[in-house]
């Protein structure tokens, strides 16, 4: 009976999370993605720090890197989103896996350039490193991390434009970038 009760009260705190949550993204809705972004980057970073490499330090400089990026994409995102699925819409007009499959064609041949180039040559330069070094990083993992990223945001990607509702698709790849932000953390800063 006690732990009955008790998952009463998490279904009702999480059904109360979740309309605050729903509550933010019609009312802010750029500002809501964004502070989603960063604290699930932030958050990435962290379980690399701590749980992976187990650093007994933490590096703030890093963290914040990871910060600036997440509340970066919320503006970015947002309309990207829009954009990508009216454009897919307009290629392939009756909803459905073929619609899904125009989305994530035009998404993966666009955005993911575009947000790893920046993210290799500013997050170095957040953590105090030189430009020389940020662009030495660029060229060391720009092509493995865009190879990474085909690897697994097609079958992420799909899932979210074919059955996530449009005002909930940046936060459910917010949610598979928890992991890939633990990655990327783990690439760049390797010894």
């Amino acid at each position: 009976v006690h732990g009955e009760h008790l998952t009463e009260q998490s279904n009702m705190a999480l059904r109360r999370l979740s309309a605050a949550y729903m509550r933010a993204l019609e009312q802010s809705p750029i500002v809501t993605k964004s502070l989603t972004a960063c604290a699930l980057s932030v958050l990435g970073d962290v379980v690399a720090q701590k749980a992976i490499e187990r650093r007994e330090t933490w590096a703030p400089r890093r963290t914040l890197s990871f910060a600036v990026y997440g509340l970066a994409l919320g503006p970015i995102l947002h309309p990207w989103y829009g954009f990508v699925g009216r454009t897919a819409a307009r290629w392939v007009p009756t909803p459905g896996l073929r619609q899904a499959a125009a989305a994530i064609a035009i998404d993966q041949a666009i955005m993911p350039p575009l947000l790893i180039a920046p993210f290799w040559l500013f997050a170095p330069l957040i953590e105090g490193r030189s430009w020389d070094e940020s662009k030495q990083l660029l060229a060391a993992n720009f092509l493995p991390t865009l190879e990474a990223n085909y690897m697994v945001w097609p079958m992420v990607q799909g899932v979210n434009f074919a059955f996530v509702p449009p005002p909930l698709r940046v936060l459910f790849v917010n949610v598979f970038s928890l992991a890939w932000n633990t990655f990327i953390s783990l690439v760049g800063h390797r010894n």
